[in-house]
């Protein structure tokens, strides 16, 4: 049941990532007019925005290649749970700092730090699966 939980948790994560990080590259300004930014043409802020789109979506590809190569998913697990829990905890933060934005970038902060919870809790489950099998075989 684990294994399933794993798969599907990253299977699903990667997916976004590579949909979000696609986006971002291909077609930024649909992506933040959807929530009332305006890019515009320049070429430096659009670099800016296309750059974090080109690591989400290899970064999305790596955890969904995961999911076939089973002994990468306790790292990306960790991986998993490091970018959508620092996307969440940063937009927290701005948050506080800069008032509360539009209703669907509020549920992508709750979406962002629920993944990351769930990677962390499936990531210790894993590992300490893990580490006792490790020892039964050492004995």
């Amino acid at each position: 049941m684990l294994k399933f939980m794993i798969g599907c948790t990253l299977l699903l994560a990667g997916l976004m990532l590579i949909g979000v990080g696609g986006i971002m590259m291909v077609a930024p300004d649909v992506l933040h007019a959807k929530n009332g930014v305006i890019l515009g043409s320049d070429p430096n802020l659009l670099s800016e925005i296309r750059a974090p789109g080109g690591f989400l979506l290899s970064a999305g590809g790596l955890i969904v290649a995961s999911v076939i190569l089973r002994r990468m998913q306790c790292h990306a697990l960790a991986f998993t749970a490091l970018i959508y829990g620092s996307f969440g905890i940063a937009r927290l933060y701005a948050m506080n700092v800069d008032g509360v934005p539009v209703q669907s970038l509020v549920f992508v902060t709750g979406l962002e730090i629920g993944v990351g919870v769930i990677a962390t809790i499936l990531a210790y489950l894993e590992f300490n699966r893990t580490q006792l099998a490790n020892s039964i075989v050492q004995t």
